[in-house]
Parts: C-alpha cells; sequence; structure tokens
C-alpha cells in the first residue's frame, strides 16, 4: 500500500507543529503529530481524502472528516498526539489536520 502525506498551512493557528507524519500497517494508516507550544486549544478534527489521479483534481474525493484528538489547551511543554484509520482500502491518500480552537474557531 503506498501513501502521500501532503501539509497545507492556510493560516496562522495556535499551534506550532513540530511534525506531522503517517506510517502505514496493513489496512491502517497512523497518524502522529507533536506540538512545541500551544494556545487555546481544543483539539485536532483529522480529515483524509482520496487521490485517483496525481495529475488532476478529477475524480478525486472531498476532504472528509474521520476523526477528532482532543487538544491541551494552553501548554508551553511538547505535546505528543496519534490518531489510527483503520480499515482503509488501497490507494493514494491525503490526510490533514485543522486545529480546532474553544470558541470553534
Amino acid at each position: 500500500m503506498g501513501f502521500n502525506l501532503i501539509l497545507t498551512f492556510q493560516n496562522v493557528i495556535p499551534v506550532e507543529l513540530i511534525s506531522f507524519t503517517a506510517f502505514p500497517q496493513n489496512n491502517s494508516v497512523n497518524l502522529n503529530w507533536q506540538t512545541a507550544t500551544e494556545t487555546n486549544n481544543q483539539g485536532f478534527a483529522i480529515e483524509r481524502k482520496q487521490v485517483f489521479s496525481q495529475q488532476s483534481s478529477a475524480g478525486n474525493e472531498e476532504w472528509n472528516a474521520i476523526g477528532f484528538v482532543n487538544g491541551n489547551g494552553t501548554t508551553t511543554e511538547s505535546q505528543s498526539y496519534s490518531f489510527v484509520d483503520k480499515n482503509i482500502s488501497s490507494g493514494i491518500y491525503k490526510y490533514r489536520l485543522k486545529q480546532i480552537d474553544y470558541d470553534g474557531t
């Protein structure tokens, strides 16, 4: 099973992300990320989409919410997080994190 990990940062968020990795294992993908600091962090929405064509966006799925991991509020200590995407079919997938503040932004 192959996989691609693409990170996109669209806005400055109140979390200093150190790393975001993905490891395939059997029919699952283990996602792991680490933060250096967090401010007002309720948690992370995990999203996935399957990519059918590397050359264009035609035929690609939309982003789908697949889980949520609670954050650690406000901290200056490094935090580690993980999520397992289970029972996925063979294919090419993209993953992204959406950090959510306590006010929902």
